[in-house]
């Protein structure tokens, strides 16, 4: 049991920790509303309490003021007929009294409208004349006369009362003239006493039911505006979890939390896009280095087969000498090529800039059409240019055109016609290929730039196969990338694949009101 209590006594420290400084945000916008709601009511139920006992304590300073007129009247006018103190209730404590005046003040003092106590004090602090209205009296200071400050006829202050009375009295001293002596009057503050008590019963239970009731209505406002708040919350934790396909459930968009629901959103659809981006990117490049190790698995087979041919004696027979050093030389240049194509697509995906300067792209044309004509005089090409130059690397564009050439002769029978053409688009340049060839599908034109993409399934290729290494249109793709470009490919027409570049007239970037002309 008592190995209990430390744990009871950390868990009721740890709730009411909790209920003053609450860690959710709902809970701490409670407390603070909660907090000023409560300081407020408190300020105007002080600031009521301390403005109604200064009115009562006022009407009764205004009362003790016109008794102590009435009261030095009469004994002025007595002291100006040459008469000692008067005595107000006409019977003891003085000589010469005036019974008028007595009987008055015996008369308002039955009606209630005049203070209860009244004492009148000669010079030497003697009290020569004492009225109560029975009951309790105020206890007064020895040194009364010290009550009065220098250069005042008056002063008010409050006193115990008799019977030990919790309301006391509000005492009011006068100077009588000439220095005769000095008027104490006297008002029991009972009323004025009962009346604040009242007065803070009456607030206590309006501060509770006002506190109570806007408290409640507060919780639960604050808990339903915050409710889109905690499901953005409950949101985020699945998509922690792993679930990226989920979303807030917008809200209005003219409340925080519902741009807070928006912008939240349009993060994650970012984030979804960069982490697909992200595997994607991984894919090609596992994919882009099983394709180059299978590129290059090839020729390195063939240069270790010819190699163990020579060493079990093939230098001995002029004949098998002869293929075996022509197949390693040409298998070696072959990986060369590969190689250095790889070596291009990494510096241009490395983002380093290229040589730039003003190329005429009809010259290019026409140099590219000549060589193709004289290295593959079975394709059939037709030239037709138009006035065209660039800002841009000549030696990578011309690289483009042989690229996009050499694959007319790859993927087309001998015999098959092409065309060449080149023009000015606007602010670009338009460079376009078609064949009248087997084409590829939409979907395979979709992908012809990757990376060792083959719309063949099979990559096995023997080592007397003649075909590029599947490079050449990612080389254009990039070589175009780099000169602010874009490259294409659509089926054609009539059948046929057409490969189209645009080219800005900069080399810097295509404005958005150039658009990629349709098959020409």
């Amino acid at each position: 049991m008592p190995s209990l209590m430390p744990d009871r006594l950390r868990r009721l420290r740890a709730l009411l920790r909790n209920l003053v400084r609450p860690k959710a945000l709902h809970g701490k916008l409670i407390v603070v509303v909660l907090t000023s709601l409560g300081l407020g009511l408190s300020i105007a139920c002080i600031g009521t309490y301390l403005w109604m006992r200064s009115s009562l304590l006022s009407r009764v300073d205004v009362q003790l003021s016109g008794t102590a007129k009435f009261a030095q009247a009469a004994i002025a006018q007595d002291l100006d007929s040459g008469k000692a103190l008067p005595t107000l209730i006409g019977g003891t404590g003085g000589t010469g009294g005036t019974s008028n005046v007595a009987g008055e003040w015996n008369d308002m003092l039955s009606a209630g409208l005049l203070p209860s106590y009244l004492e009148i004090r000669d010079a030497q602090g003697r009290a020569v004349q004492r009225l109560t209205a029975g009951g309790a009296a105020p206890v007064l200071p020895a040194s009364l006369a010290e009550r009065i400050p220098a250069g005042a006829d008056h002063v008010v202050f409050g006193a115990h009362s008799s019977d030990g009375s919790e309301a006391g009295f509000q005492v009011r001293l006068d100077r009588l003239p000439h220095g005769a002596g000095m008027l104490v009057l006297a008002v029991p503050l009972d009323d004025v006493h009962q009346t604040l008590i009242a007065l803070e019963i009456g607030e206590i239970v309006v501060w509770a039911v006002v506190f109570a009731a806007v408290g409640w209505v507060t919780a639960r406002r604050i808990t339903s505006a915050l409710r889109p708040l905690n499901r953005i919350g409950d949101e985020a934790m699945a998509i922690r979890a792993g679930d990226l396909d989920r979303r807030v459930t917008p809200t209005d968009p003219d409340t925080e939390v519902g741009r807070l629901g928006i912008a939240v959103n349009t993060m994650l659809g970012r984030h979804q896009e960069a982490f697909a981006e992200r595997q994607a990117s991984e894919e090609r490049l596992r994919r882009f280095v099983a394709d180059a190790s299978h590129e290059l698995r090839t020729p390195l087979t063939s240069i270790r087969g010819y190699a163990e041919l020579f060493r079990r004696g093939a230098s001995d027979r002029p004949r098998d000498l002869a293929l075996a050093m022509a197949r390693i030389e040409s298998e070696a240049a072959r990986m060369g090529v590969l190689v250095d194509e790889l070596l291009l697509l990494a510096r241009l995906d490395s983002g380093r800039p290229l040589e730039r300067g003003p190329v005429d792209l009809v010259r290019l044309a026409q140099d590219a059409v000549a060589d193709f004509r004289v290295a593959c005089p079975s394709w059939p090409i037709e030239l037709d240019a138009s006035p065209a130059s660039v800002l841009g690397d000549g030696d990578r564009l011309r690289q483009v055109l042989a690229n996009l050439l050499a694959n007319v002769r790859q993927h087309t029978p001998p015999g098959t016609p092409a065309r060449l053409s080149v023009r000015m688009h606007g602010d670009a340049a338009l460079i376009e290929v078609a064949d009248s060839g087997p084409g590829l599908t939409a979907e395979h034109c979709a992908k012809v730039f990757e990376r060792f993409y083959r719309a063949d399934a099979s990559r096995a290729r023997s080592a007397d196969a003649d075909g590029g290494s599947g490079l050449g249109l990612s080389i254009v793709d990039s070589v175009v990338g780099a000169h602010g470009g874009k490259a294409v490919a659509r089926p054609g027409r009539g059948g046929g694949l057409v490969v189209a570049i645009e080219i800005p007239r900069t080399g810097t970037g295509l404005s958005e009101e150039n658009g990629y002309p349709a098959t020409v």
